[in-house]
């Protein structure tokens, strides 16, 4: 096989399940003599982003950084495509001016487009969508549930989508730090329920700040919530609906070992509104943690048992389904044994790079829709 450019919106702290995700398919291409190159986009060169690909590069990985200017983007990937013999171009997460350079510099190249959907097709006037019909036409796409790649066929009927769910280095979540409440300002006693709360409503921070409040009537709970981006937009959001921040919602920031996150508390929550493929929810089960989700079309699809599901944007049913967790949390040991084995069996991150091989392997969509099979790349 042909090499394969990983194109990416991605500038996060840490490299995550995702980089880890694209490290281990790296690892199935070189078994053909194929590899990854990467390319990041202009503010991971700067930010705390730039410590992680640093160590990337110096082991072997070969990496770019855009420079969000779309036709200098454009020439400078074409250039990539030919110094690395790249034969697909796969993309992940929604950046127009990073889909327009990819499409200006695959143009008539005869190289093959990947596109990667985390998340449901947003809902886009008209024109928008007939712009990303125009970006994606000889695109195949992979979608991470179900439930997204029903909504991207329905979006785009002529292509190809295949529906892979995300994969876990479990192995990231095998190394932690032992921490103690009482570093975050919460008695050794309390109950700790924690999320990701980046995005205030449509991670559902809203409804968990109400649940718990709710819960504290009766005993010490905290609402302990990661925030990875946007920190003072959640903060004000949390002060518009609560009048300020109580002591018994603690913000931390975000960190690689978030598996340190998981094991300091009782119970993980997912409340959700909407969610492609929830990696917290699975990597929770695996540190045998208590999970308590919104039954959201691509959080119900997940293989977790014993996890508690409540109604979406139903804020009284997350703090019963909350409750009952915590009232149960000292006799479930052998419950959550049997989730993490049920995730680690399914969500195998070698099995997911071999899927992705195979997608990459599997020739070109003609005209139409219909498929056509080509050399391999």
């Amino acid at each position: 096989m042909k090499s394969v450019l990983q194109v990416m919106d991605y500038a996060a702290p840490y490299r995550g399940s995702f980089i880890e995700s694209l490290d281990r398919l790296d690892r199935e291409l070189r078994k053909d003599g194929s590899r990854i190159v990467y390319v990041f986009p202009p503010n991971a060169a700067t930010n705390s982003a730039a410590q992680w690909i640093g160590e990337m590069e110096r082991s072997g990985s070969k990496t770019y950084f855009l420079t969000g200017r779309v036709a200098e983007d454009a020439r400078l990937l074409r250039g990539i495509i030919r110094e690395h013999d790249i034969g697909i171009v796969h993309t992940h997460f929604e950046n127009f001016r990073i889909d327009l350079a990819v499409y200006l510099a695959t143009l008539f190249s005869g190289v093959r487009k990947v596109r990667h959907f985390r998340n449901h097709f947003p809902h886009r006037p008209l024109l928008k969508k007939a712009i990303k019909r125009v970006l994606f036409r000889d695109c195949d796409f992979i979608c991470v549930s179900n439930s997204v790649t029903e909504g991207i066929r329905q979006e785009f009927p002529r292509n190809r989508s295949h529906a892979v769910e995300n994969a876990i280095q479990y192995g990231r979540l095998d190394q932690f730090e032992t921490l103690r409440k009482s570093d975050f300002g919460m008695d050794e006693n309390s109950l700790v329920c924690f999320m990701m709360g980046f995005d205030f409503r449509r991670k559902g921070v809203d409804l968990a700040l109400e649940a718990v409040r709710g819960l504290r009537e009766r005993m010490d709970v905290r609402l302990m919530i990661s925030v990875s981006a946007n920190l003072d937009t959640v903060k004000e959001h949390i002060r518009s609906q609560l009048g300020s921040i109580p002591e018994w919602v603690v913000l931390v920031p975000p960190r690689n070992d978030i598996a340190s996150y998981y094991r300091m508390a009782d119970v993980f929550v997912s409340a959700s509104r909407e969610e492609g493929f929830c990696n917290a929810l699975v990597e929770a089960a695996y540190c045998e943690r208590m999970v308590v989700a919104s039954r959201i079309p691509a959080q119900g699809d997940l293989q977790i048992p014993h996890a508690f599901w409540f109604e979406p944007g139903n804020a009284q049913d997350l703090r019963r389904q909350l409750l009952q967790a915590l009232e149960r949390r000292g006799s479930y040991a052998a419950e959550l044994r049997q989730a993490r084995h049920a995730v680690e069996q399914t969500y195998d991150i070698s099995a997911w790079a071999q899927k992705i091989v195979s997608i990459y392997r599997s020739g070109t969509p003609a005209p139409g829709g219909q498929r056509r099979r080509t050399q391999p790349v």
